[in-house]
């Protein structure tokens, strides 16, 4: 009988092969672990960094699969590069709340999702669920002068392809280089 681990390390293994399969020109995925527990993207659509709007073209984003991963806790999405999106739905700190985790939910669709959500798709951008009123509020002031979607970028398909991932990034301990 397979044990919860042994679950999760399949779930691991398969969110690996569909996070390959979104390497491309907008999402470039690096990976840590084996399997991985930890991906790092550089993120290529524009999005809204400020109320002028002000736009960023480029994004880093980290990835952690926490230990209760896929069946009790979801995944954790951080913006890196600062200032994180001007977004109802990411906090200031640069966190992205992406609503009630649904454990089918695989990991390359949570994360096609996020950057749906950084192009300000209307169809999944929640301002009465705000991680940041601020950005709410300003979004609700303008849904009806064509900002948004502010990017409308083609995204990579996990289902179709094979692309790989680039070498796995060895961690050193801290204090060490």
């Amino acid at each position: 009988m397979a044990t919860p681990e042994d679950i999760r390390r399949e779930r691991l293994r398969s969110d690996e092969a569909e996070m390959r399969r979104l390497n491309s020109d907008v999402i470039r995925v690096t990976a840590t672990g084996d399997p991985p527990e930890t991906y790092r993207l550089r993120v290529r659509v524009r999005s809204i960094i400020g109320p002028g709007p002000t736009y960023r073209g480029e994004h880093e984003v980290q990835i952690d699969l926490p230990a209760g991963y896929p069946l009790l806790s979801p995944p954790r999405v951080k913006m890196l590069t600062m200032p994180p999106p001007f977004h109802p739905n990411w906090y200031s700190g640069g966190d992205w709340c992406g609503g009630e985790w649904n454990p089918e939910e695989r990991l390359a669709r949570h994360v096609l999702r996020m950057v749906r959500v950084l192009q300000f798709d209307p169809s999944l951008t929640n301002p009465d669920s705000a991680a940041n009123r601020e950005a709410a509020d300003w979004y609700r002031r303008n849904q009806s002068h064509g900002l948004f979607p502010c990017d409308r970028t083609v995204l990579p398909d996990p289902t179709r392809g094979r692309l790989t991932l680039e070498p796995r990034l060895q961690l050193m301990p801290e204090g060490q280089s």
